[in-house]
């Protein structure tokens, strides 16, 4: 299966939106209603792939950012979870334990990480069922497409990651950090895309993944360690100041 996991909303923001060969406009409302702090809750505008606007918030006081930041800081580890609870997912379906499965069948992945427009990463995987011996050894004929799909979509349903501020000294209110709504899983197919994607198809989007810099997105490629380091960063400035 082919997977890609996204990060949840921490609140709306300016995108580019496509039907048909037509740039549509960025989010309407009907009747342009003002959020809490006065600025409007849509956007009519129609942005260009350069408009610097694309992943900005549309009301910075709105935006969660500092759920944002935890999110980045702790998504690998809700990877973690979600690979460690995906075997334990497949036990229950099988209504077997873990240690039963694992002489069946070996869970085998690769995932690479990109950031979105907005900043967040989220992950693409590859994740397959092999038989007990790795990818040589054929599957049980019980381990099918709709098993495991399911299985991705329950485990990624239940982990969580709880994350503290942990500003002044003080562990603050905690965060509950979850995968986004927005969970795609589709089925690779050696050759032919059957209802799902060609395994060519998936192998370049993983090529892409893999070669594309975390910079093309505005984000950090290394450590920011001194304050004065934020001045040369190549970012845009967030509506408002």
């Amino acid at each position: 299966m082919f997977a890609t996991f996204t990060a949840p909303s921490f609140g709306p923001v300016h995108g580019r939106r496509e039907r048909d060969g037509k740039t549509l406009p960025c989010r309407p409302r009907r009747d342009d209603p003002p959020c809490v702090h006065g600025r409007l809750e849509g956007c009519r505008v129609r942005h260009g792939e350069d408009d610097s606007r694309l992943g900005q918030p549309i009301c910075v006081d709105c935006y969660d950012y500092s759920g944002a930041v935890l999110w980045n800081a702790h998504a690998g580890e809700l990877w973690r979870r979600f690979a460690r609870d995906l075997l334990a997912v497949l036990a229950r379906q099988r209504k077997a334990t873990r240690a039963d499965l694992r002489r069946q069948l070996r869970v085998s992945y690769a995932k690479v990480a990109e950031y979105q427009t907005r900043g967040l990463v989220h992950f693409h995987a590859v994740i397959r069922l092999d038989g007990p011996e790795g990818p040589g050894d054929p599957s049980p004929s019980w381990a099918t497409v709709p098993l495991l799909e399911e299985a991705i979509r329950r485990t990624a349903e239940q982990v969580t990651v709880t994350a503290t501020t942990g500003v002044r000294g003080d562990d603050g209110p905690g965060f509950t950090l979850r995968w986004g709504r927005q969970l795609d899983v589709q089925p690779v197919y050696l050759g032919a895309e059957l209802g799902g994607m060609s395994d060519g198809k998936v192998a370049a989007y993983i090529a892409k993944y893999v070669t594309k810099g975390a910079e093309s997105a505005g984000t950090v490629d290394r450590p920011v360690k001194q304050p004065i380091q934020i001045e040369d960063l190549r970012v845009t400035e967030p509506p408002g100041g």
